[in-house]
């Protein structure tokens, strides 16, 4: 039998449970054992590793959810490591058991077209087809269900939480207007690219426990286990689906209690585990910027350079008949070939910083159309024709994208509180 069917099974039984009569308990129990136990399931059948609000979370879930953690992360496969991982993964199962349970109560359902077209996305974002991603997991002894699994319960999660909040939330104009002007001043201030993982406690004691399980994977992480990998399975946070990354973020807007520990982060440092009012973070600081404002040297420029070699009969003659006869780049491409150019480079749109600091300087103060040139040193004579340029206008803002973060924040942490009510009222039961 199919592991999930095996669950839905010992579902039914548990579900069952509780409307039967003693004696038909203990015959039902016998019944199970035997179905459970009997050879012919082999690996698939070892037993019941939780039980949320009625329904079973089984050790081959676990097992299947360790594996492809294991092989998506690089993490070693050790005993210890494992043990470790199965802790945390329990913890990622019931969460998504919970989530799955109040979609299916408020009636949402996830179609096998929405889960393959988010399979479809995380295959592309890891440059292979999704043939290719289940031919690995297959290789790998992970069955495709454990990860379509995490996808649904994700997407059904993401619909509740719009249809049951998304209409609670309110973004005035005044408020609007205040961010706006708090981003537009923070455009000349530090910025950071951080990853998150976030991790929610039930109570005190679930937080110091948590803490504990927050070190062990600082620690994987430090040791080179990927943290978006880690994100995707284990982080509450919205940003999860991104493996935790946040993007580009004035330092101001980041949490107070992690502003202190960025300022003091090296890129690609990875921060001991954050308790906040939110719960506990763990950040990985991806990249710095010193400003968000605009940057002459991030402006574009497509140039066109064309060199002879000085040996060649009077190249810049040459040079100056072709920057002469210039309408377009593309014809003067074309006749700079025919007339037996040693090389024609069409660059593409460059940042400026990208080209020879030599020339940042004369480079940066042509327009479109103009020409630096002809010149020759004692091996070539050469010619550079600017044929475009895109001046860079800093980060740009609008009342738009500031009302739709202002939402998703204000999503986000209901989401959080309303997950974690659900952690609090529910009955789980550990094997």
């Amino acid at each position: 039998m199919h592991f999930s069917g095996l669950t839905n099974f010992l579902n039914m039984t548990i579900s069952l449970n509780r409307f039967m009569t003693p004696k038909n308990k203990i015959i039902a129990l016998i019944f199970t054992a035997l179905f459970i136990f009997h050879p012919a399931n082999g690996r698939e059948v070892e037993g019941i590793a939780a039980i949320v609000n009625d329904e079973v979370i089984s050790q081959f879930d676990v097992d299947q959810r360790v594996n492809l953690f294991l092989v998506t992360s690089g993490i070693e496969r050790t005993p210890q490591n494992i043990d470790g991982l199965r802790r945390q993964v329990l913890r990622s199962l019931i969460q998504e058991k919970l989530q799955l349970q109040e979609a299916r109560d408020s009636e949402i359902e996830v179609s096998r077209a929405e889960i393959n077209a988010s399979m479809q996305d995380m295959a592309s974002g890891s440059n292979r087809s999704l043939a290719e991603v289940v031919q690995f997991l297959k290789d790998n002894n992970v069955h495709i269900r454990t990860m379509e699994n995490q996808i649904e319960a994700e997407l059904a999660w993401n619909r509740f939480v719009r249809g049951r909040f998304g209409r609670q939330i309110s973004i005035g104009e005044i408020e609007i207007d205040e961010t706006l002007e708090r981003a537009e001043q923070a455009i000349n201030q530090d910025r950071v690219n951080i990853s998150e993982i976030l991790l929610l406690a039930n109570n005190q004691q679930d937080t110091q426990r948590l803490l504990a399980e927050a070190g062990q994977i600082v620690g994987q992480l430090r040791a080179g286990v990927n943290f978006g990998a880690v994100a995707r399975q284990f982080s509450a946070a919205s940003s999860s689906a991104s493996g935790g990354n946040l993007g580009w973020l004035p330092v101001n807007q980041l949490e107070k209690d992690i502003v202190p520990i960025i300022e003091n982060m090296a890129i690609g440092d990875i921060s001991e585990p954050i308790q906040t009012s939110a719960g506990i973070y763990i950040v990985q600081l991806n990249s710095k910027q010193q400003s968000g404002g605009i940057d002459p040297m991030r402006n574009l420029f497509d140039l066109l350079i064309i060199t002879y070699d000085i040996g060649t009969d009077d190249p810049l003659s040459k040079l100056a008949t072709i920057k002469n006869n210039f309408t377009t780049c593309n014809q003067t491409e074309a006749e700079a070939k025919n007339m037996g150019a040693l090389s024609v480079t069409r660059t593409g749109e460059v940042e400026l910083r990208r080209f020879p600091k030599n020339l940042q300087s004369e480079i940066s103060k042509q327009e479109a159309g103009q020409i630096i040139g002809p010149k020759k040193n004692e091996k070539i004579a050469e010619m550079v024709v600017v044929c475009e340029r895109k001046d860079n206008q800093g980060a740009a803002i609008s009342r738009d994208v500031v009302e739709n973060n202002l939402y998703s924040q204000r999503l986000a942490i209901m989401a959080r509180r309303h997950l974690r009510e659900l952690r609090r009222d529910s009955i789980v039961e550990y094997r």
